[in-house]
């Protein structure tokens, strides 16, 4: 199972709990799986890349939703 830590370190960036890719801000993480939105207040490395899985990364201030994607009407 690949995880977003090993995508990070392919693409030679950082990923920890208070930063993302050198990014200003404080992030957040959220994890989408069959449709329930959870925050993600574990380390952020240890997310796996699962089947249809949404990983939102958010720098700054947090939204009042969470972006979504339809994957029913996206055809993959």
């Amino acid at each position: 199972v690949f995880t977003l830590g090993q995508f990070f370190a392919l693409w030679g960036q950082t990923l920890s709990a208070s930063t993302v890719a050198g990014l200003p801000g404080t992030p957040t993480f959220y994890v989408i799986d069959k449709e329930k939105v959870q925050r993600y207040p574990a380390d952020p490395a240890a997310i796996t890349l699962d089947a249809h899985r949404e990983i939102v990364i958010v720098t700054g201030t947090p939204p009042t939703q969470v972006p979504r994607w339809d994957w029913n009407t996206s055809g993959l």
